[in-house]
């Protein structure tokens, strides 16, 4: 999934994205202290784009760093939802309707009382601070679903995006059809796949704007890995949302790091240090020259 939206980013926009991964940019070692700055990384990024499985609103932390996103001066219609294609929209004649509608129909019963997060704590800390956030965790709901309710119709009326979900599903057709012996047979990887994500990125890059960093490596199916993920991406040379520009964003910047630090233990009160779980579900397309100098880990 994640290859073909990269194709189709190219062709609108002539250059290939550039991609920020939390699994291979977050110190693994030291991920609390590490997401105290999700709030920097997301205030780079002009739009988030969810790609939407079946489990991503049972997901705590997806659904968070989707107000964080909001919070740093992203706009609800920068909001994009792709659903990921399962087998049996692999083998649907209208693969699309299908897709969009059971996407819908998720978002529609969203409701953050629902969702999970592996580490128990962590749930409790999100939940008050969606809660104060928005007076109510209902108002929440319903803010969410408003949001999501949006992406889905511009989904509905966005003919490039059909014709991503078109090949996706066509993709997922192909991965898991079977020949004459009965055997799998996958797809060859895309021919963006051999030259999109280059050896210098896969390694540990050096600090820079320009290096953004990193698809981990999985041994699981592109559409296995990224389903019910989180991705921002950016247009390179435009405005960055809000009006506030860089200057203005730091208070919240400092605000919302603040934030981060209770809600992944990192505070005083809570005797500092990480818990060493795994890093919450993101991936992010930072545009160059936007956010601050981030260290790559």
């Amino acid at each position: 999934m994640l290859c073909r939206w990269a194709e189709h980013f190219e062709e609108r926009h002539g250059r290939e994205p550039l991609i920020w991964l939390d699994k291979g940019c977050i110190n693994q070692q030291a991920i609390d202290e590490s997401l105290s700055s999700l709030p920097v990384y997301l205030a780079g990024c002009r739009e988030l784009l969810v790609l939407a499985g079946e489990t991503y609103t049972r997901r705590l932390w997806c659904v968070m760093e989707m107000l964080v996103f909001l919070r740093m001066g992203g706009s609800a219609d920068r909001v994009t939802v792709l659903p990921v294609p399962t087998r049996s929209d692999a083998r649907s004649s209208n693969a699309f309707e299908t897709m969009l509608r059971r996407t819908a129909s998720l978002f529609e019963a969203f409701d953050a009382r629902e969702a999970s997060c592996f580490h128990p704590e962590d749930r409790q800390r999100l939940l008050g601070v969606m809660e104060a956030g928005f007076g109510s965790l209902p108002v929440f709901n319903t803010v969410v679903r408003r949001i999501f309710a949006g992406a889905v119709d511009r989904l509905d009326r966005d003919q490039s995006s059909r014709d991503l979900l078109w090949d996706a599903a066509l993709s997922v057709r192909g991965s898991f059809a079977t020949d004459s012996g009965g055997q799998s047979s996958r797809l060859g990887p895309s021919p963006r796949s051999s030259h999109a994500w280059p050896r210098s990125q896969r390694s540990a890059p050096a600090p820079s704007r320009r290096s953004a960093a990193v698809l981990g490596q999985s041994r699981r199916s592109v559409a296995e890995t990224y389903s019910d993920r989180t991705i921002t991406h950016t247009e390179e040379g435009e405005a960055e949302g809000g009006g506030g520009g860089e200057g203005a964003m730091y208070p919240a910047v400092l605000r919302l790091a603040s934030l981060m630090r209770q809600l992944t233990g990192t505070s005083e009160a809570d005797g500092g240090g990480g818990r060493g779980r795994s890093v919450p579900p993101a991936v992010a397309l930072v545009r160059s020259g936007t956010a601050p100098e981030m260290e790559m880990c």
